[in-house]
């Protein structure tokens, strides 16, 4: 995910020259759902509001392309306080929606996104490595696939530890200070 440019030009670009961007990417909860041959990817995403003012956020949120995925189209979006509505547009080149939100002034926004990917082969993708477009790391980050119990073996990028839980199997992968250098991936 990657802050739009919609700030540049501004007191607020000017700021984070030396401070860093008014709004922080904190932290997020994303979870993997495969089921037949498609994944639903639900996400939530806390935002930090550092300025003393409402602000607005635009967020390019890429999907991945990859031989391996069909297309992907978001399903929903919304936040939490909803000081307007949060809408999307959908991307064909790059792949991925951008995102039209507010930010309440000095505190925290909550994002809530769904979408959903078709997939050719027993593979996820779930990109991470935007992260580092962001002046800070996020302070913490879970990952949850959840694949069919009937998968036995699967591998994954990142140190995943199977959980039980219930409609499949759930691998739950947790860090403290992310940056990662390579995306979230799981074969199966």
């Amino acid at each position: 995910m990657v802050l739009a440019a919609g700030l540049a030009g501004t007191a607020a670009s000017a700021r984070a020259a030396e401070e860093g961007p008014p709004i922080r990417f904190h932290s997020e909860v994303v979870r993997l759902i495969v089921a037949g041959d498609s994944i639903e990817v639900r996400g939530l995403y806390r935002f930090v509001n550092r300025a003393g003012r409402e602000m607005p956020l635009a967020l390019f949120y890429p999907y991945p392309a990859d031989s391996l995925l069909g297309a992907a189209r978001m399903v929903s979006l919304s936040s939490v306080p909803e000081i307007a509505p949060a809408s999307f547009t959908e991307s064909a080149t790059p792949p991925g929606a951008h995102w039209r939100l507010r930010a309440p002034a000095g505190d925290t926004l909550l994002v809530r996104s769904v979408y959903r990917q078709g997939r050719a082969a027993r593979y996820a993708r779930y990109i991470v490595t935007t992260t580092s477009a962001w002046t800070d790391p996020l302070v913490h980050a879970r990952f949850e696939i959840v694949l069919p119990d009937s998968v036995r073996s699967p591998r994954f990028s990142f140190p995943f530890e199977r959980r039980p839980g219930p409609g499949g199997a759930t691998y739950v992968f947790e860090a403290r200070s992310f940056r990662p250098e390579k995306d979230i991936e799981a074969w199966w």
